[in-house]
């Protein structure tokens, strides 16, 4: 799977002065956002899934807190964790 990495950490980037800009403009091309956190530990989610993401309309696909911490402060179907589906 080809995936597009934008950041510090990453080979894209958006235009410098676009801001929150970048977002919209991610959006025109694609769908989901990996919110992924540098932790797996109960009840941590971070901006990465609530501002990066579901402000900005992406479908998160989220790793980090238990799948039923997400349940319990997201819209019913508005995120896919990596948990609910079996590892290779």
């Amino acid at each position: 799977m080809d995936l597009d990495f934008y950041g510090s950490c990453g080979n894209l980037s958006c235009d410098k002065g676009e801001g929150n800009n970048c977002f919209k403009n991610l959006h025109k091309e694609y769908k989901f956002y990996l919110s992924f956190e540098n932790a797996n530990c109960r009840d941590y989610i971070t901006e990465k899934f609530f501002l990066n993401a579901l402000r900005h309309d992406f479908v998160p696909v989220v790793m980090g807190a238990h799948p039923d911490d997400y349940r319990r402060v997201a819209p019913p179907g508005s995120f896919i964790h990596v948990e609910d589906f079996p590892h290779a």
